[in-house]
């Protein structure tokens, strides 16, 4: 990760977002097929009823990104775990973007801020995969700030600290066919902006700011956009049922290439293409929508910084 990270106790970003797929191996081939670097399937362990760390039936591919943040696709491997059924809610919803992590240097403070603005029981907790690398796999481990589900309807947020992030970002899963360098935006789509942003900025603690029809939330890095299907159609071409995140922008540098990269590996199927970005549906077996856009970019919500 080239980017050099927000350090306030206060501060948040976009760090991945999760895809849920009910085919873990069709999502990776998706991905893949856009152009993305994948590094192999990892195991999410936690520890069990004696404390040992034991496999809880969920296994994720990430994508990890150059310049900041990354993506990540999660699937069911077994039943019997509590990870497992509510993953089966979300996928009896849809498949798609159920989960956006924010980033944050301080989590333990997110967790008692998060008990005093409505969010309570939030907590932290310790939460540990196996990574390959080029010598073995070994553990990477991470911190959350965790609050209930059922407070926010849009998505499952929570918070993280990598406590190893080399595990993560390793030099050989860093370069995309697509040109993919930063998470920027998370997009989500509402029936009422004004009414999510107000929920989603009290857990966040950044204020929304209007912006047309819907609401944004300027976070110390990236963003988190609120709009109302008939703004966000245009781009996000694939809705699910609302409210949801509904998509995502990574930056590159330079949307024609990658515009040409995604018709060369799709046939221009899917693809809808504006002043400096360019967007694809995940598909059947991803959902969600993905934008790649350059700096600059003219989308319908401000402009990418």
């Amino acid at each position: 990760m080239s980017e050099a990270l927000p350090t306030a106790r206060d501060a948040l970003w976009p760090d991945h977002i999760a895809h849920s797929a009910a085919d873990l191996d069709a999502a990776a081939a998706r991905l893949e097929q856009l152009g993305f670097t994948l590094a192999p399937r990892s195991k999410q362990l936690a520890p069990n009823a004696e404390g040992v760390l034991a496999e809880t039936g969920m296994a994720n591919h990430c994508i990890m990104l150059p310049g900041r943040g990354y993506l990540e696709i999660s699937g069911a491997l077994f039943d019997g775990s509590a990870q497992v059924a509510a993953f089966r809610e979300q996928l009896a919803r849809h498949v798609g973007l159920h989960l956006l992590a924010l980033g944050s240097p301080d989590p333990v403070y997110q967790a008692e801020r998060l008990n005093g603005a409505g969010f309570s029981p939030a907590s932290n907790m310790n939460y540990q995969r196996m990574v390959p690398t080029e010598a073995g796999e070994e553990l990477a481990r991470f911190t959350l700030a965790i609050s209930p589900r059922d407070k926010m309807p849009e998505a499952r947020l929570i918070m993280v600290r990598h406590e190893t992030p080399d595990l993560l970002w390793q030099d050989r899963w860093l370069t995309h066919a697509n040109g993919a360098e930063a998470l920027e935006d998370v997009v989500f789509v509402v029936p009422d902006p004004a009414d999510s942003a107000a929920r989603i900025g009290a857990f966040t603690g950044v204020a929304p700011v209007a912006a047309g029809a819907g609401r944004v939330l300027e976070l110390a890095a990236g963003r988190i956009v609120l709009l109302p299907a008939v703004a966000a159609a245009p781009v996000l071409t694939d809705l699910p049922p609302l409210p949801a995140i509904a998509g995502y922008v990574l930056r590159v540098r330079d949307a024609a290439a990658t515009a040409a990269t995604l018709a060369r590996r799709v046939g221009g199927t899917g693809l809808v293409r504006g002043e400096g970005w360019v967007s694809v549906a995940g598909g059947p077996a991803l959902g969600g929508t993905i934008v790649f856009a350059e700096t600059g970019a003219g989308l319908p919500w401000p402009r990418l910084r």
